[in-house]
């Protein structure tokens, strides 16, 4: 009874806990609905086909032998979709259910980060929001796909680190190791941090005296990394024989890497059933993207100069080690190897070191001048503003052409139950299509509907055909729009 009334007094004194507890609840709720309510996307259909309908082994190893497929495979997001389908069954839920765990861990890791150097409930509750009050973001939360795993590695192996950096423990040292390895086995791209967090550990073991007291750390270390790349080495190196690599840019580090994120951070695609939040063209975002580095510039600067917390410029030194590094080795692999430069979807997991440098410099300007505190009161608003508009229950940012398949199945199987049939309708799909609607004609609609891949050519023999609205122009040889949908025209065939 007294440890109950004590923990009572512990939550009603720290309001920390509640907010942050209310706002990961609220951000799980609406990821656990996207799990269930989003169509299956390109790349997690592809992904299901060419990797997960084989075994384990061939997952572990990319053994696959379609090599243009390989880079689909972010082993440890595919292992975990095999074993949802083996427990629950082919649902898209099934598939997804990786990401709710991701999310609930990353949450609660980063909270404990930010907790290092403020308790104050709206500092703590604004930062968070920064991280996760992100709608892109919370797409690959959403989605089956290795960034959200290996962005939960990040997060896990940078709390463990700052931890080690404190008091150097074998545990500690151990589980920022298994974070590094869940987030190179989420998704190869997290390679950069192998070689970042390496140096790190090897200079943290360099500081311990007597240096003999070093070596379990440093057999540890050396072991950990010769573990990861024996389980990695023979899917990295098949991803690397394929034709794609990754999808990347080319134009210039600034364009690609800078000015990509912080186009999808601000923005939402308006094909997605939302306006276009900020309506800029590529110049305007470059300047905005180049004002807020400026501004995130001139914050590590003047952060330097004031006097704050040993853990605080700890955190700041090790993200801004980890963000300048990634820009180097960005550079040195493009120059090098002609690797292309990261790109929207491949800059989040590198955004997390950036922002948390960030927010590090500007909690210590914020100590050192109260007045800058008044900027919270455009960021609030901005956040929820934002937020309002971005979240979707029904379709992905990236992959929004598939946004119709639940759609237009639900109306087929009305017209199949309608007309009595036993054979089931035959609809054929433009490969843009194809793949959401081919997940669902495979497992719930499979009794009404067979699914087949489509190049519309004009001689096509199924009965209907779901057509992008951007080619119903052709005005396709035997066929009649019966009904339209969000991205697309549904046909049906007039001597069927």
């Amino acid at each position: 009874m007294e440890f109950s009334h004590h923990k009572k007094n512990i939550v009603s004194k720290n309001p920390e806990i509640i907010v942050s507890t209310v706002l990961g609840a609220f951000l799980l709720i609406y990821l656990i609905l996207r799990i269930f309510t989003v169509a299956i996307t390109d790349d997690e259909y592809m992904t299901l086909y060419y990797h997960v309908k084989y075994g384990y082994l061939s997952i572990l190893t990319t053994g696959n032998p379609n090599l243009d497929w390989t880079a689909n495979n972010h082993v440890l997001n595919s292992l975990c979709m095999k074993a949802g389908i083996g427990l629950f069954g082919e649902n898209d839920w099934a598939v997804r259910w990786q990401c709710i765990a991701a999310f609930i861990v990353s949450y609660y890791f980063m909270r404990k980060i930010l907790l290092y150097f403020t308790t104050d409930w709206w500092r703590v509750t604004i930062y968070i929001s920064i991280f996760f009050l992100n709608a892109y973001l919370l797409e690959f939360y959403s989605l089956a796909r290795g960034y959200c795993l290996s962005m939960t590695g990040w997060t896990m192996a940078m709390y463990y680190l700052v931890k080690f950096t404190e008091k150097k423990e074998k545990n500690t040292l151990s589980l920022s190791l298994l974070g590094l390895f869940i987030a190179v086995w989420g998704n190869f791209s997290a390679i950069y941090f192998l070689v970042l967090f390496g140096s790190i550990f090897l200079f943290e073991i360099y500081k311990i005296r007597p240096l003999r007291n070093a070596r379990k750390y440093f057999y540890i270390l050396v072991g950990s990394y010769c573990l990861i790349a024996l389980i990695i080495a023979l899917p990295l190196y098949r991803t690397l024989q394929s034709t794609e690599i990754v999808s990347g840019g080319s134009s210039s580090l600034f364009k690609d890497y800078i000015v990509s994120y912080f186009d999808r951070y601000v923005s939402s695609n308006y094909r997605i059933g939302k306006e276009d939040l900020v309506g800029w063209g590529l110049r305007q975002k470059q300047i905005y993207a180049g004002f807020f580095t400026v501004i995130w510039l001139l914050m590590q600067f003047f952060s330097w100069q004031v006097a704050s917390s040993q853990i605080i410029k700890r955190i700041q030194l090790l993200t801004l080690f980890q963000s300048i590094g990634l820009v180097v080795l960005f550079k040195l692999f493009y120059i090098g190897f002609h690797t292309p430069y990261p790109i929207n979807r491949a800059t989040l997991l590198f955004s997390f070191p950036m922002i948390l440098c960030g927010i590090t410099a500007f909690e210590q300007v914020v100590n050192r001048f109260k007045w800058v505190q008044l900027s919270f009161f455009i960021l609030i608003p901005f956040l929820i503003w934002h937020t309002y508009f971005s979240f979707n229950l029904k379709n992905s940012i990236e992959w929004w052409r598939a946004g119709d398949a639940k759609e237009v199945l639900k109306f087929l199987k009305q017209e199949y139950q309608k007309q009595k049939r036993i054979k089931p309708i035959s609809l054929g799909a433009e490969p843009w299509q194809f793949c959401g609607l081919a997940f669902y004609g495979d497992t719930v609609y499979k009794d009404y509907i067979k699914v087949n891949w489509r190049t519309i050519s004009g001689n096509e023999t199924d009965e209907y055909l779901f057509v992008p609205k951007e080619m119903e122009a052709q005005r396709i040889k035997n066929y009649i729009p019966v009904q339209e949908f969000e991205h697309g025209f549904l046909f049906i065939r007039l001597d069927k």
